[in-house]
Formats: C-alpha cells, structure tokens, sequence
C-alpha cells in the first residue's frame, strides 16, 4: 500500500477483473507473520471513512476496476502491511518462444532478483522498466514470478528484477533453483512460451483446433468429425479432474464447525453437543 492512496487496480491477471477476497498482510520487513480479512462494504457504504480518517485499512469496495480501501493507509500502514488480493487467476497467453527467454540460474540481492538467460534479451522486445512473469516449464502452470519490473539488463544476459512481492528474494530464488531441472522462462508479462493448461488437455485442444481449420476452409465433414473427438476427449478429461480428491470424501458432519464452539457435555445429563 500507499500512504495516502486509497484506490488499487484489479490485478491485471485477475479473470474479468473478479476478486474471491482481500487481506491485509502484516510484515515483518519483507516477511508475511499474519494475515487479517478485510470487510466487503457496498460502494455507497464507503463514505464512512471520511478524507481525513486514517489508518490500516479494514474495509474495501470494488468501484469499476478500482478496489478502494478504508480508511485511508497512513505511512505506518503502508510500510509494514501490504494487500494480499484473492481471485481466479486467468490462464497465459501463448507467446512464441522467440519472445522469452530461458533461465538457467538465479541470486538474491535483495529486494531485487538476478537472473541468468540461456541467451540475451535483446530481440524479446523487453526493455528495463518492462513487466514480466517467470514461469515454469512444467505443471502446476501458475507463474513463480508475476508482474514483476526489469530493474537492469546492463549485464545481459543476467539481467536484475524487482518481484515487487512482499516476500523474500531468496525465498523466490529457491524456487526457481528447485525448478532448474525442469527449466522456467522470462516471459512478457500475461504470456507463456508453455501450453499453459494442464497436458491432459492438450489432445482435446488439438482437436478442436483442427476442427477449426477444417472449418475455416470449408471442409464441413472433417470440422464435425475432429470436433465430436474434441468434445468426447474433454468430457473424459472434465471427469478426471472435477474432483482433485477422490479417494477421501468430506465428512457429512463437520464437528469443528464454528458453529459448535463452546458446546459440550454437561455432567449429570443426557444433553449431548
């Protein structure tokens, strides 16, 4: 956060700008300690927080593609919490892999990240002051790095980053180590040089985009055929996946439900919780 600013932008990768909740992380220089829940409050709900009431936030409101906090952060707020923003992340771009880059290894200079190309940025387009993502080069698909800022690519191909997370560089860098044998790329910020869904699903966009083609030059027979097999592959697919746990079902009653809290059994009696 800011001090001063009350209005965020929807985080660019957020799908169709829809935000699951938001938090207030506390931090202890750059490390999360804890995590408080803001309140959801109606737009017009918001004038309550006054120009002049200051503060960590508790509350927040989405206007447009604006999250707006309350009250006011003050500079302690903003120097020892940040915005912890929940939403349904949408899936990358494909990029041509001309665009990206290759990462071969990594180091902590905080609070940047140096990283090592396979080849140098130059002909990528990417410039200092450009955002980028880190992503791996195999599932699970959710970038390592998103949206962070190219500091310097005065020694390419080691260039330095900005993660602008409020987590530890070195945190960052152990992941990208533990990646190494698979491999991860520097990408254009939303983008990825990687089929960026799960590889069960490749076959079924194989097919589908074969359909299309079909479609587009006027090969109806060949567009039917290749999208029955596409729609059949993925409702093989969808039942493979709806349920991530199969093997150990939720329990019917939930007897840690807050909801029960301070019931019990009382001496003497049959009343049971």
């Amino acid at each position: 956060m800011t001090a001063g600013i009350t209005r965020y932008r929807v985080p660019f990768e957020a799908s169709s700008s829809t935000i699951d909740r938001i938090t207030v992380l506390e931090l202890s220089g750059t490390t999360p300690v804890a995590e408080h829940p803001l309140n959801r409050l109606l737009a017009s709900d918001m004038s309550r927080f006054t120009s002049t009431t200051t503060g960590q936030p508790v509350a927040y409101a989405i206007i447009g593609d604006n999250i707006v906090v309350g009250p006011t952060p003050d500079a302690t707020a903003a120097s020892t919490y940040a915005l912890s923003i929940y939403s349904e992340y949408r899936p990358s771009r494909l990029a041509e892999v001309s665009a990206c880059r290759a990462i071969t290894s990594g180091s902590s200079t905080p609070p940047y990240v140096s990283l090592v190309l396979g080849s140098t940025i130059v002909g990528t387009g990417l410039v200092a002051g450009s955002r980028v993502d880190v992503v791996p080069a195999a599932p699970p698909l959710m970038p390592f790095i998103s949206g962070a800022e190219i500091v310097s690519i005065g020694g390419d191909p080691t260039i330095t980053i900005n993660p602008s997370y409020a987590v530890s560089a070195a945190q960052l860098v152990s992941q990208l180590t533990l990646a190494g044998s698979l491999g991860s790329y520097l990408v254009p910020r939303g983008s990825t040089c990687v089929f960026p869904m799960p590889e069960a699903w490749w076959p079924v966009l194989v097919y589908a985009g074969a359909a299309a083609v079909c479609a587009s030059i006027g090969d109806d027979g060949a567009a039917v055929k290749f999208a029955t097999i596409a729609e059949q592959k993925k409702a093989a697919v969808l039942g493979m996946q709806q349920n991530r746990v199969r093997k150990q079902p939720l329990p019917a009653f939930n007897k840690n439900s807050p909801l029960r809290s301070g019931r019990g059994l009382v001496r003497g009696s049959n009343t049971f919780p």
